[in-house]
C-alpha cells in the first residue's frame, strides 16, 4: 500500500549512477514513496541514487525509481519509490524516508572521514589550496598511502584523494593536522580554492592567483553555506582554472582582476556572467564576502548561484522573454534552432536580469554599510 502524500526529504544528493556509499544494496520488495527537490529533471521509470542524511550525522545511499517528475520553484519535484537500501541503515532509512525519524539538519560544512571505495578504501578529501604542498606534507602522505591503499588521487578540484584503510580513519585527521593539513568539504561550505601558478608564470602581470587562491581559502574555509560554492582563480585571460565554469571566478586581466558569477560545469553547462571589473587584489575577499552576504538573503538551500539568477531573473525581465520568443520565431525561419539550443539563449537571457538585480541589491547593501559608518 502506498502513501498517498510521500514525505518530503531535504538535502538528498542525486545522480544517474550509484554513488558508492552503501558496502551492498540490498532489496525493498514493499512500496515506499519519498519526494525530493532536484535541480535536474528525471524522466519517469529512470533509476536514481540518493544519498539521504540521516539523524545520526551518516548518509544512507538509497536505490529509487522516478513515479513523477513535476517541475517547481526552485528545481524539479519528484516522488521516488525505493527500490534498494543502504544495508548499514536499512530501518533508519526506512523510517526516515517515511518521515518518522527527523533528519539531521546541521548546514555546517560537511568534512567527510572516510568515503569507502568499491575496493573497500576509504577516500580521504584533503583540502590543497592553489593545489600547494610542501615538501614535508608529500613525504607523510606518501607514508600513510603506503600504509593505506598505496595510491593518492589528484582531483580536477586540485584536492587529493588519499586511499587509506579502515584502521587508519580513527587517526587520519590528527595526522592531517600535524602537518597544517585538513579535511576538504564535501558539501554546504567552500570547496577548495582553486588557483593558478601565480607570480611564478610570466603571465601574471603582478598578480598572484596562487596566493589569493590561499588568502581566500583562509577567509572563507569554515563559513556555512546553503549549497555547496566552488571559487577558481587565473592571473591572466588563459584562464588555466576555467574562471567561467564555476560559482565564482576570479580572473586577472591587466593588473587587476574580474569577477564572475553563475558559473557551472557539471551535468548543466553554464559561463559565468561578469560581476564586478578592475579590482586590485586586495578588494576580491570583500567583494566576495558581498557575494556571499547577498546569497544569505536570496539562495534558497540547495542552490547554485545560476540557479538563483534564473529564479530572480524570471521575475525582472519586463516582457524581455516574449521578445525573444518572437526573435527565436524569426531566426528558426533561417537557421532552424534546436529546442536546447533555444531554451539555453532565453535562460542566459533570464540570469543576465538576474544578475543586473544582484549587482542593484549589492550597491544598496554598499549604501546601507556606508550609512551606518
Amino acid at each position: 500500500m502506498t502513501h498517498s502524500c510521500p514525505a518530503e526529504i531535504k538535502g538528498v544528493i542525486l545522480d544517474d549512477e550509484p554513488l558508492d556509499l552503501a558496502p551492498q544494496l540490498i532489496d525493498h520488495p514493499a512500496s515506499l514513496l519519498f519526494s525530493v527537490i532536484s535541480e535536474e529533471p528525471y524522466e519517469e521509470g529512470s533509476i536514481v541514487y540518493g544519498a539521504c542524511p540521516l539523524s545520526i550525522g551518516e548518509l544512507a545511499e538509497v536505490k529509487a525509481m522516478v513515479q513523477s517528475c513535476t517541475p517547481v520553484e526552485g528545481g524539479n519535484l519528484l516522488t521516488l519509490d525505493v527500490q534498494a537500501l543502504d544495508k548499514r541503515f536499512e530501518k533508519l532509512s526506512i523510517s526516515t524516508l517515511k518521515g518518522e525519524t527527523p533528519v539531521a539538519e546541521d548546514d555546517s560544512p560537511s568534512h567527510p572521514i572516510g568515503l569507502k571505495q568499491t575496493d573497500g578504501t576509504y577516500a580521504i578529501l584533503i583540502n590543497c589550496p592553489a593545489g600547494i604542498l610542501s615538501a614535508k606534507q608529500i613525504e607523510r602522505i606518501a607514508e600513510l598511502s603506503h600504509n593505506g591503499a598505496g595510491f593518492v588521487k589528484l582531483s580536477h578540484g586540485q584536492r587529493l584523494l588519499l586511499m587509506i584503510k579502515a584502521e587508519q580513519l580513527d587517526t587520519i585527521e590528527s595526522d592531517l593536522h600535524k602537518i597544517d593539513l585538513s579535511i576538504g568539504v564535501l558539501h554546504h561550505g567552500i570547496r577548495n580554492v582553486r588557483g593558478c601558478c601565480g607570480s611564478l608564470c610570466k603571465w601574471a602581470q603582478k598578480l598572484d592567483g596562487k596566493g589569493l587562491a590561499q588568502q581566500i581559502n583562509d577567509a572563507f574555509k569554515d563559513r556555512k553555506m546553503l549549497f555547496d560554492t566552488k571559487i577558481a582563480v587565473s592571473d591572466c585571460t588563459r584562464n588555466c582554472m576555467e574562471c567561467f565554469c564555476v560559482d565564482i571566478g576570479v580572473l586577472g586581466d591587466g593588473e587587476y582582476y574580474d569577477v564572475y558569477v553563475g558559473g557551472s560545469a557539471s551535468s548543466y553547462h553554464i559561463k559565468a556572467l561578469p560581476l564586478r571589473k578592475g579590482l586590485a587584489m586586495d578588494e576580491v575577499i570583500p567583494v566576495i564576502s558581498e557575494i556571499f552576504e547577498w546569497q544569505d538573503i536570496h539562495t534558497t538551500p540547495g542552490e547554485r548561484i545560476y540557479k538563483t539568477l534564473e529564479r530572480i531573473g524570471a521575475t525582472q525581465n519586463d516582457g524581455a522573454s516574449e521578445l525573444f520568443l518572437k526573435v527565436d520565431e524569426l531566426f528558426n525561419k533561417v537557421i532552424d534552432l534546436d529546442t536546447a539550443t533555444s531554451q539555453s539563449l532565453q535562460m542566459k537571457l533570464t540570469r543576465l536580469y538576474g544578475l543586473k538585480k544582484m549587482k542593484e541589491d549589492m550597491e544598496n547593501m554598499q549604501k546601507k554599510r556606508e550609512g551606518q559608518s
